[in-house]
């Protein structure tokens, strides 16, 4: 569907999506490249805590696919704002923040594309990010955002989308 854009694009979208969820999430290094903090190694809770964090993480990425899916294949707006914060603040480039109220207004403007595909879901802890691929308004688009999840609702995002040229 996504033909006219070149496979080294998409790799680099996936490849930035896996460094701004570790970036976000502040990942330890140490962690991060395979190695295992020795903090941890020398607790007797550490693996209590891994499987908190895996918990925490399947169930946030699993919130954020359940929106994408309801919101931008489906056109359930109102299910989708079911998965959403009441202090929801969205960031957009040049700093521009909206908030609830324009994500109501945004979703009511746009219909359900059964053509959304969400590519890529990568989660660490509170961030995860999504790679997707759309046609909005008529125009195949291929997106990468970061949201954070609180408490089972989303609470931040931050959006930027590639058009093709």
């Amino acid at each position: 569907m996504f033909g006219h854009f070149p496979a080294t694009a998409r790799a680099m979208l996936a490849a930035v999506a896996i460094a701004a969820t570790a970036s976000l999430a502040l990942i330890n290094p140490w962690q991060a490249s395979g190695g295992t903090d020795r903090r941890e190694a020398q607790s007797p809770r550490s693996t209590e805590r891994s499987s908190h964090h895996q918990n925490l993480t399947q169930r946030n990425k699993a919130i954020v696919r359940r929106f994408n899916e309801l919101a931008f294949r489906d056109g359930k707006d109102a299910e989708a704002l079911e998965l959403v914060g009441e202090t929801y603040t969205n960031f957009e480039a040049g700093g521009v923040t909206t908030n609830r109220a324009t994500l109501e207004g945004f979703l009511a403007a746009i219909p359900g594309d059964p053509s959304f595909a969400l590519d890529d879901v990568f989660g660490e802890k509170d961030r995860v990010t999504v790679r997707y691929e759309a046609v909005i308004n008529g125009t195949p688009t291929i997106g990468l955002d970061v949201y954070r999840v609180r408490n089972g609702k989303i609470v931040e995002h931050w959006d930027s989308f590639v058009l093709p040229s």
